[in-house]
């Protein structure tokens, strides 16, 4: 069936987004920026090549710029920081630890870090340039590239003891176009296996062998003025709820048109449902999943934006409050709350999971949110220094509701 959704692009001219939808795949909200982006989410970074030795803010010490902006912030009450040796674009709890990783390209600093979140203390670490991580089998598994960065022809997966960061397996999957580099939108586990998007094809790992066990080919995006897209010319995104009950994925054209969507059988890969909606066409959409739904940011090259998707048939489709931003606007689920943040603007938003209704709005540059035990938060802060801050944080009561 087609719906049609009213959304705000931009506040002095209401436009009106068209979406198709798939049967019993409802879409229930949407959003765009307000000011165009200069970059898409998983740009290479770039910045000094040192590696300063890792440091702990406590009594005494002075915190960077970014974590006492984030200490007078309305969202967060920050517990403790830790500061990285090296970038930090994407991050993990998993198997009582706190993991990191970067992707900024040409980096020697880039790194995979474990972080013990109670002490801020870095107990181990690999030196690997990583785009997405998931945990499954007991292992970490990476999206990895050589290090000189996105792009890399030596694209592989690797899987990682947690405690030591040791590799235990490396395999190499056919990561796609350059263009489309691997993202945190590209690995995810879901029905025991490890999803991973390649060149129009989404592969599952079997984590205890580290076998190439399911090939996914994926739809090609809908046609644009009767261009037919081939593959290597769109980009594939995958994610799943923390369950692991479900396989979302999604293709984007390069260079504009109607992103194509699935809910997928997390153990067979095949699909259950099936949608496209209208507001992506620029690099790889970024998928988070919860039960029942997903959240989705999208950059239109000018713009970006999110919207939620509904995996639940029959529920009707409500627009809902959104935030603006670049290109780089991401959306994460942590604590039960949606998180919007934009680290090009500095906007950052906590939201209803569900309505996506704006509870509160502020100003800190984060560049990732991750859930962590007892309610607590893991913020990235951008910086534009070789090192990097993550915030141990705690939500407050007006995020929290």
């Amino acid at each position: 069936m087609s719906i049609t959704v009213t959304g705000i692009l931009n506040p002095a001219r209401p436009a009106v987004i068209s979406v198709a939808v798939g049967a019993g795949l409802l879409l229930a909200a949407c959003g765009a920026p307000t000011q165009a982006g200069r970059a898409t989410r998983n740009a290479a970074r770039t910045g000094a090549q040192s590696s300063p030795a890792p440091t702990r803010s406590g009594a005494g010490s002075t915190p960077p710029p970014v974590v006492a902006a984030l200490g007078h912030n309305q969202l967060f009450t920050v517990i403790r920081d830790v500061r990285l040796p090296g970038p930090a674009t994407g991050s993990l709890y998993a198997d009582g630890a706190l993991f990191t990783w970067s992707d900024a390209g040409g980096q020697a600093s880039n790194a995979v870090f474990r972080v013990d979140p109670a002490t801020g203390r870095i107990t181990a670490t690999a030196h690997l340039a990583a785009a997405g991580a998931a945990f499954a089998g007991r292992l970490l598994w990476l999206a990895t590239y050589s290090r000189s960065g996105p792009g890399s022809a030596m694209s592989a997966v690797v899987a990682l003891d947690p405690a030591t960061l040791a590799v235990v397996h490396r395999l190499k999957i056919p990561a796609g176009a350059p263009r489309f580099h691997w993202t945190d939108a590209s690995i995810a586990a879901a029905g025991g296996l490890v999803w991973v998007s390649g060149a129009a094809t989404v592969y599952g790992i079997d984590p205890a062998t580290a076998a190439v066990v399911r090939r996914l080919p994926t739809p090609t995006p809908p046609p644009v003025n009767g261009y037919k897209f081939g593959p290597g010319e769109y980009a594939i995104g995958i994610a799943a709820p923390p369950d692991g009950r479900a396989l979302w994925t999604a293709e984007t054209p390069d260079g504009g048109g109607r992103d194509a969507l699935q809910v997928r059988d997390p153990f067979s890969g095949a699909v259950i449902d099936s949608s496209t909606h209208s507001a992506g066409g620029v690099g790889r959409t970024q998928i988070v999943a919860a039960s029942g739904y997903a959240w989705l940011a999208f950059a239109t090259g000018n713009l970006g934006g999110y919207v939620k998707i509904g995996h639940q048939p029959g529920l009707p489709p409500t627009a809902t409050a959104h935030a603006g931003g670049s290109n780089a606007l991401s959306v994460s689920l942590a604590a039960r709350i949606l998180w919007v943040y934009d680290p090009e603007t500095g906007r950052i938003t906590c939201a209803d999971p569900a309505s996506g209704a704006i509870r509160v709005m502020g100003h800190f540059p984060a560049d990732g949110i991750t859930s962590l035990p007892g309610g607590r938060v893991a913020v990235i802060a951008q910086s534009s220094a070789p090192t990097s801050t993550v915030a141990v944080a705690r939500p407050k009561p007006a995020c929290a509701q």
